[in-house]
């Protein structure tokens, strides 16, 4: 029984795994939102040849 007192201990309720998934996928989220706001407006408009 003292092993599984020491597990519920080390787990720390899960605060730190939710960081490990949670802070990564915030700052990727952010990156994202600042690219698609940084890139330029495309034109529907423009007919000229892509060479």
């Amino acid at each position: 029984m003292m092993l599984a007192n020491e597990m519920v201990r080390m787990h720390a309720g899960g605060w730190d795994e939710m960081l490990a998934i949670l802070g990564p996928l915030l700052i990727v989220v952010a990156l994202i939102a600042i690219a698609r706001r940084a890139r330029p407006p495309e034109d529907e408009e423009d007919d000229s040849p892509n060479l």
